[in-house]
């Protein structure tokens, strides 16, 4: 028989980021209500999304979404940082951020090359150091960081097909694109059509 059970996240009082530093065996399935960034540091690590799994490299990284089921385990020694962003923070800045869907290319060892994937690592790194080192006024230097990673994360990892344009400028039109990707995906059982959403966002078909 499987366990599922739900984790739930404590955050320090002064920040909406959990970090954890640990050596992967089993972790069984479980979910949580936060966005989770598992960043392989050395080894490899297998994770199991829904019916997914995939096995994550060393330096590679593996975005697990809200509420999303998910199982850790490892038959090699490794040693993996566990980011845990609480949604209520980011919420503030993105307010259908519990919607949004975030994904990375884990198939091979070099699918997560390029300057996306090192700003990624780049800001969990800036993040980390901050949290262990706790200089003047580190809290509000890890909400800035954590702000920029969030429309990075936009950008850069989620389910749509965006180009690669400054969120902060183009806000309203990615909302768009979003509403419009998740009536498909709330709605792909019904028989809609392209006037249906077009009617829906008040849009010529073409």
């Amino acid at each position: 028989m499987i366990r599922l059970r739900k984790e739930y996240i404590t955050y320090p009082s002064d920040l909406p980021v959990n970090i954890t530093y640990c050596r992967v065996i089993n972790y069984p399935i479980h979910w949580q209500n936060s966005i989770e960034i598992i960043y392989v540091l050395k080894g490899s690590v297998y994770i199991t999304i829904d019916t997914d799994t995939i096995k994550v490299k060393e330096n590679n990284l593996e975005i697990v979404n809200i509420d999303e089921a998910h199982r850790l385990y490892s038959d090699e020694d490794n040693e993996v940082l566990i980011f845990h962003i609480d949604p209520l923070f980011f919420e503030k800045y993105y307010n259908d951020i519990k919607n949004m869907f975030f994904y990375t290319n884990s198939e091979d060892k070099n699918s997560q090359q390029g300057e996306a994937y090192e700003e990624l690592r780049t800001f969990l790194s800036i993040i980390l150091c901050e949290a262990i080192q706790k200089r003047e006024d580190y809290d509000e230097y890890i909400e800035r960081n954590l702000i920029d990673l969030l429309y990075h994360l936009i950008n850069n990892f989620n389910y749509l097909v965006y180009d690669q344009e400054e969120l902060k400028e183009a806000g309203e039109e990615l909302d768009r694109y979003h509403r419009i990707s998740k009536y498909i995906y709330n709605n792909y059982n019904n028989n809609i059509t392209l006037q249906d959403i077009a009617e829906k966002e008040f849009l010529s078909t073409n």
